[in-house]
């Protein structure tokens, strides 16, 4: 079964160049976590105790609101989620639910840091992966605003 995700994040690009050893060592410092549709991963408000990437399938993020759920974009393989979260030691700002069946790796906190710690090139990546996240859904929220200001107008 390892080998199965051994394979599935060689593919990642944060993960290019890793020896199948190395990815071993990342799957053996976290833990498989395989959700159902519909099943929380997270909900806003929480202490961000861990990390996750995504191995497979589709993760929904929202906020809550007055009016309701409010959608931000959806993440999908090699996604790392509440990264950030747990680096500020702050609780989570969204919630996550899988959208399908969904397969994640999970660091808690510790393991987390200490893989960041111990691999300054791991590192580069991950934060890389998280900054290109972090332009995406800015862009998105850009154009739903712009898309907004557009309908007010008409």
């Amino acid at each position: 079964m390892t080998a199965n995700f051994t394979a599935a994040i060689a593919a990642f690009s944060m993960f290019e160049g890793y020896t199948s050893y190395g990815l071993d060592v990342l799957l053996q410092r976290g833990v498989i976590a395989e959700l159902s549709k519909g099943e929380p991963l997270y909900k806003e408000g929480d202490p961000a105790d861990f990390v996750a990437l995504v191995i497979s399938g589709k993760v929904d993020l929202y906020v809550e609101s007055e009016s309701g759920e409010q959608a931000l974009p959806s993440a999908g393989p090699s996604r790392l989620l509440g990264e950030l979260a747990v680096l500020a030691g702050a609780n989570r700002v969204m919630s996550a639910r899988a959208a399908e069946p969904t397969v994640v790796l999970k660091w808690n906190a510790d393991a987390f840091r200490r893989l960041l710690g111990n691999d300054a090139e791991l590192s580069q990546r991950m934060f890389r992966e998280t900054f290109r996240s972090i332009v995406e859904e800015r862009q998105s929220l850009v154009s739903s605003l712009v898309a907004l200001r557009n309908s007010a107008k008409i």
